[in-house]
């Protein structure tokens, strides 16, 4: 079915218009599209580092010796049972350690943010977010009645 075969606007002057610009439109239109579809994907790159506050305190260590025992596994040519079993038994310790940061996000960001006022970094203390809500909503009360 080609451009002449669809019911476009009846002026002659936008037929030919869209006839003669219609390769443009479509460039445009897929150019569009892909613009969308890679912000919006969820492999892109953003989402695949996204930092975890915590990650280096309590995952970082179990999550390399679990890469270390799967990378040691695959080299044996998956027929290990010992190295299988190894590696199963540090997935788990990973995910166990994973589970506890998830469930302990907000104590980790308060500590994170206690550590970063005591140890005088105000910059980073008040560049984050959870810092500004806290004290606004703190002397917001106090003073607006």
């Amino acid at each position: 079915m080609g451009w002449n075969s669809i019911p476009m606007c009846k002026l002659n002057e936008h037929r030919q218009y869209i006839e003669a610009n219609c390769s443009r439109l479509l460039e445009c239109l897929l150019r569009c599209q892909n613009k969308v579809s890679k912000k919006h994907s969820v492999n892109s790159a953003k989402h695949k580092h996204r930092e975890e506050p915590g990650w280096n305190c309590f995952v970082k260590e179990k999550y390399k010796d679990y890469k270390d025992c799967y990378k040691s596994w695959l080299s044996s040519g998956r027929t290990d049972d010992r190295a299988f079993l190894d590696m199963k038994c540090k997935q788990k310790k990973f995910k166990y350690s994973l589970r506890r940061l998830r469930r302990k996000r907000e104590t980790v960001k308060i500590n994170s943010l206690a550590l970063s006022y005591e140890g005088k970094k105000f910059k980073e203390f008040w560049s984050s977010e959870s810092s500004t809500i806290m004290w606004g909503a703190h002397y917001g009360s106090a003073f607006i009645r």
